[in-house]
């Protein structure tokens, strides 16, 4: 039998053994209380647009959020973050932790980030707002074709000839392509490759270097780059141009469903021409291979300026 003596000895431990359970009380209490309050609750939205993701979250009962974007990225603490992926062509599981009152919620969704467009592997996309920037790759080879829909090689060169020609600056140039169709043209000297006959149908002062080949048809020009350039990035179409291959009868050509770009009056990329489009042979994000239509006839044919020859040139992100 429990006795409740006045001792002091007494009286010390019954007041241990009431605040014992006024504690037991306490925690059986809170306990009790989180147990009655609701876990977080959430709907994930989200738009994809290119490699750039916006989320958008509806939920209740929660305090807290912690995002992880499945690319071993930072981890965000909004509600509503937007995260941009370095990759293309990828799926990512993006978990989000939903944490209040009642515990914490585990919400998991899939994010498809597309292949890279033409236009974004041309421009860099929106994660360059400066533009990208290519320049005649170095060691890649150069041919000369046929002007024909095929464009049969004729000739193989190796990637130093410009420079072993005379037209070392076109190894040099820069050609920028913005997003927004702006394009800048940045010579690495004070003079252009073009066409000679162009360059004398313009009279645009022009010097063939002494080594070059007497029929290359280029020559080394003064030009002065106009401002406010564009491009047009054409994902597919049906390429026609007029051509002489027997050298005294024009004809139409088409070389169908091809990326190509166009160009702004004054623009181009890597040889001055009649032509303001070229064909794009093969993009991805560190090669760009075109062909270029170009003309060699005498400016003051009534032939003038229709192609004779195929350059194909490639080109890689300047250094």
């Amino acid at each position: 039998m429990f006795s409740f003596g006045f001792n002091l000895n007494g009286s010390v431990k019954q007041n241990g053994v009431f605040k014992y359970l006024l504690l037991v009380i306490v925690v059986i209490n809170l306990h009790s209380c989180n147990k009655d309050l609701p876990l977080p609750q959430g709907v994930i939205k989200f738009r994809v647009e290119s490699n750039r993701v916006t989320f958008e979250l509806t939920s209740t009962n929660t305090e807290s959020f912690e995002w992880n974007f499945g690319d071993g990225d930072s981890v965000s603490t909004e509600m509503n973050p937007i995260h941009v992926y370095s990759d293309f062509g990828k799926t990512y599981t993006v978990n989000l932790v939903l944490k209040g009152p009642g515990g914490q919620t585990i919400l998991t969704e899939d994010v498809t980030i597309p292949e890279m467009t033409g236009m974004e592997m041309l421009t860099g996309g929106e994660n360059c707002p400066d533009g990208k920037s290519w320049q005649l790759s170095a060691t890649a080879e150069l041919y000369e074709a046929k002007p024909g829909a095929s464009m049969t090689i004729v000739k193989t060169f190796k990637a130093s000839s410009f420079s072993e020609s005379g037209f070392s600056g076109i190894v040099s140039d820069r050609f920028i392509f913005k997003n927004n169709g702006s394009f800048i043209i940045h010579p690495s000297g004070s003079t252009i490759t073009a066409g000679l006959q162009y360059c004398l149908s313009r009279n645009i002062i022009n010097s063939i270097p002494a080594q070059a080949s007497p029929n290359s048809g280029l020559t080394c020009a003064s030009y002065n780059i106009p401002a406010g350039l564009t491009f047009g990035y054409n994902e597919s179409k049906d390429y026609k141009t007029d051509v002489i291959t027997d050298g005294t009868t024009p004809q139409e050509i088409t070389i169908p469903d091809v990326p190509t770009i166009s160009f702004s009056k004054g623009g181009f990329l890597g040889i001055l021409d009649w032509s303001r489009e070229c064909v794009i042979l093969d993009l991805n994000e560190d090669y760009l291979k075109i062909a270029l239509f170009l003309s060699d006839i005498p400016a003051t044919s009534n032939l003038a300026g229709y192609s004779t020859k195929v350059y194909i040139l490639t080109f890689g992100p300047a250094e």
